[in-house]
């Protein structure tokens, strides 16, 4: 029970962050009115989980419409307009009925969601390691013209219970072997009994970088100073095309705002090697 009222303790007081930013012009792209009914919210699926196949994702009910389909190890869905409410989340084996998790969570007003399919199947569900959903809020600030946004996110339960709850997110240069200095933190949140939790989407706003190699992201352990090393990179060129941007013309080459986004959303999910983390990214 205490578990349940820290769950909706969270939401509350996510959805009044968004409110408030929505109302000093900081949100976008956050949901849709339906004509005095209420607030609908935008939400995507990401599958972060290396050993659960390819799945397809439903709100209630496997007898609806999917919500997203054949959504492979590593690959983002588009958005879909859903009712604020509490719902069941259901993922299957993808065209089959066969339930390979479900999980409870809530929409609450006119936030964006992205739900990432998480932790290691052979794990089960129930566990701290294995399937769940890490249901992502996300308002991001508003960004100056000509710098970008990073949005960094920790939904590898696996990788966390080794010794990594938090991890290090900053940028580098392709081709060079040397890192910036940590960009933000991202701490995993943990997992509820109803095999779900809402995860801390953490916002860093940079100067733009739009010439030579452009610029990547990694992440590492926590650290206060430029690491040495690092865990995994991941490149705006190789961001989901299922994303609600998808990369864009200049996004070849790496810059960042390009010339569909200037923000950069990269999650860390549990590799297909056990032990180890892996970066998913989408351009929004």
């Amino acid at each position: 029970m205490m578990m349940q009222r820290s769950f909706l303790s969270g939401i509350a007081a996510a959805l009044a962050s968004a409110l408030l930013a929505a109302c000093n012009g900081n949100g976008f792209n956050l949901g849709t009115t339906t004509g005095g009914t209420g607030l609908n919210s935008t939400v995507r699926f990401l599958n972060g989980s290396p050993d659960v196949g390819t799945v397809d994702a439903y709100f209630g009910a496997t007898n609806t419409s999917a919500a997203a389909s054949a959504l492979a190890y590593g690959a983002v869905s588009a958005y879909v307009s859903y009712p604020t409410q509490a719902f069941n989340v259901i993922i299957t084996a993808s065209g089959t009925t066969t339930q390979k998790l479900t999980c409870t969570t809530a929409l609450l007003g006119i936030y964006r969601y992205t739900i990432v399919i998480a932790g290691r199947a052979a794990n089960g569900t129930g566990t701290s390691t294995g399937l769940q959903c890490q249901v992502f809020a996300e308002v991001p600030q508003a960004i100056p013209s000509g710098q970008e946004a990073l949005a960094v996110h920790h939904a590898a339960p696996a990788f966390a219970a080794g010794g990594n709850a938090t991890l290090t997110f900053g940028t580098y240069t392709p081709g060079q072997s040397t890192y910036s200095a940590p960009a933000a933190s991202a701490t995993f949140n943990g997992t509820l009994t109803t095999n779900a939790t809402v995860g801390s989407t953490v916002y860093a706003i940079l100067p733009g970088v739009t010439s030579g190699n452009g610029e990547g992201v990694y992440v590492a352990k926590q650290t206060s100073t430029a690491p040495s090393t690092v865990y995994a990179t991941i490149l705006p060129s190789q961001a989901a095309t299922g994303g609600a941007a998808g990369p864009g013309t200049n996004d070849v080459g790496n810059y960042l705002p390009s010339s569909t986004s200037s923000l950069f959303d990269v999650y860390a999910v549990d590799a297909a090697t056990a032990g180890n983390v892996a970066l998913i990214a989408a351009l929004d």
